[in-house]
């Protein structure tokens, strides 16, 4: 894992408040938590970078949080992953199914679908609690498989 930012590795803020804590810092925070396989570049200006990393302090209370968020849409599926990216870029993008579409290199008809397929897993559609479903996506992107609900779980095998 290399934190990156347009001015050098690290910026000034986050340098200045790394020399005054032990902690690890953000990007380093997240990509350890989230534990992925492959080598990935976090660049320190990615959006939502700070707010994962101050989620990721108790692991355990934000996958019970994202769970709570998300329902059945929070499983460690492939499938679920499709959804939740999908729908947290529709949602980033205005919602627009069109903007979405062209971010993510789909048809407009696949990200319709997928969007709907995400309300349906998780048993509602985005209404009061948009802001808690965007974090609870932006929180799944960056941590990956540690704030999901394990595949075989009651939880995420079952429909609400």
């Amino acid at each position: 894992m290399l934190p990156v930012s347009r001015s050098g590795l690290w910026p000034p803020g986050w340098r200045a408040s790394a020399s005054r804590t032990a902690k690890p810092r953000p990007p380093r925070r997240v990509a350890l938590v989230g534990g992925r396989p492959e080598p990935i570049v976090i660049g320190a200006e990615d959006r939502g970078l700070p707010l994962a990393a101050l989620l990721g302090g108790d692991i355990a209370d934000t996958r019970a949080w994202v769970a709570s968020v998300l329902g059945n849409l929070a499983a460690d599926t492939d499938n679920d992953a499709r959804l939740r990216e999908t729908l947290r870029v529709f949602l980033r993008c205005g919602p627009s199914y069109t903007q979405a579409a062209d971010e993510l290199n789909l048809h407009f008809n696949t990200v319709k679908y997928r969007v709907g397929r995400a309300f349906a897993r998780r048993g509602t559609k985005v209404a009061a609690d948009r802001l808690d479903v965007e974090v609870a996506l932006l929180v799944c992107h960056w941590y990956g498989a540690a704030v999901l609900l394990p595949s075989g779980s009651e939880a995420a095998s079952h429909d609400r």
